[in-house]
């Protein structure tokens, strides 16, 4: 567009500039002979002045074909920045995506450019009209050129700017994507990390969560050899009544309850009739079931006792404790490793011994049966 509108302004001028110019007459021209065609100095001077004016119209073509040259050289130099920048346009789509706020950066300053641009061609524009009114020379072109002379620098100018600037933020890019991709590295090496301890956890949970369902099962196999054995026991002394003897399951053990008017008299050790019948049938049970351990724990009221025999209701209990372990070791067979004896006095009371229904309950003797742990312990010994 630039490039046409010049070449339309010098066709323009020089048409208007040749059409003024002093051309010379032929001499029959106007329908007259003119008188000073005969006179011979006339005419030589008509001819220098011809000569003059052709020399002239030769001087002002050949400045003419110089200033052309002129106007298409910066024609091409415009092409070039026009093409360059073109090629920087393309050059700027090509970015990585990671330069997109550059790349807006860039557009707004291409924009600024454009406008400038178009700003640029409007001052032309407005330079054409106003030639056109005032009828400038060709002198004044070459002020018009200048100016675009100095235009096109200062374009070249933030197109270097632009150039450089790009490069700034690519070299920058550059190292964030470095520096990026060495955090990731070094958190893929963490993530590794905690994948394996992760894997090391859920290894040991589910050795644990093992264990746990062997302690169950084992835990499950105690607890029915416990109920079946609680069941015996029961069957065992169903001929007593419930004041005399009774069975209970709590944890994880098997009480036999004996009342003292079942086992012994008052004050004495020695074990009556129908307490060996309990014991007989008990230790029936006993030695079918050799994976019980027997506890026997003599247990009295709080009234203090003092005779000859014994000394207080501790010596008392523990005495009727050894007794009914002798008599199951001794008559019924129970081997003593099985048995344990142990005084409580009325230190361990079922009941309150401020009234006499509590105190017949607290003056017992208990019978605990608990199945051997072994599986147990070697299981939590692991």
């Amino acid at each position: 567009m630039l490039v046409r509108l010049s070449v339309f302004i010098f066709l323009f001028f020089s048409l208007f500039y040749f059409s003024h110019c002093a051309m010379p007459k032929k001499c029959n021209e106007g329908g007259k002979t003119k008188t000073y065609l005969t006179d011979g100095k006339r005419f030589k001077s008509l001819l220098k002045e011809r000569d003059a004016l052709c020399n002239e119209t030769n001087a002002l073509k050949t400045d003419t074909a110089q200033k052309g040259k002129k106007i298409r050289s910066l024609q091409n130099e415009i092409k070039n920045a026009q093409q360059e920048n073109q090629n920087l346009v393309q050059k700027n789509k090509d970015c990585e995506t990671q330069l997109a706020l550059q790349k807006q950066a860039y557009q707004k300053l291409n924009e600024q450019y454009q406008n400038e641009k178009q700003n640029l061609q409007n001052m032309i524009d407005a330079q054409k009209n106003e030639l056109n009114k005032k009828g400038k020379t060709i002198l004044d072109k070459d002020t018009e050129i200048a100016y675009l002379q100095n235009k096109g620098k200062e374009q070249d100018s933030v197109i270097k700017a632009l150039e450089k600037k790009l490069k700034a933020e690519k070299e920058k890019n550059e190292m964030l994507s470095k520096n990026a991709q060495q955090s990731i590295a070094e958190r893929d090496k963490k993530l590794q990390e905690k994948d394996k301890e992760l894997a090391e956890r859920e290894r040991l949970l589910k050795e644990k969560e093992q264990k746990v369902i062997e302690l169950q099962s084992i835990l499950n196999r105690q607890d029915s050899v416990l109920k079946a054995l609680n069941t015996v026991v029961k069957n065992a002394l169903l001929g007593f009544n419930k004041d005399e003897l009774s069975v209970e399951m709590k944890n994880g053990r098997v009480y036999v309850l004996m009342n003292d008017k079942l086992l012994f008299k008052s004050g004495s050790a020695t074990v009556e009739a129908k307490g060996k019948e309990a014991l007989k049938k008990l230790s029936t049970v006993l030695l079918k079931n050799p994976d019980i351990d027997i506890m026997v724990e003599g247990h009295t009221d709080n009234l203090p006792i003092k005779n000859a025999l014994y000394k207080d209701n501790w010596d008392l209990s523990t005495a009727r404790a050894n007794s009914i372990v002798r008599i199951l070791s001794e008559e019924y067979k129970v081997p003593e490793k099985r048995l344990t004896a142990a005084g409580r006095a009325e230190f361990m009371p079922r009941a309150d011994n401020s009234t006499p229904e509590g105190r017949a309950k607290n003056r017992r003797t208990e019978i605990i049966l608990t199945p051997k742990l072994d599986e147990l312990f070697k299981f939590i010994e692991k």
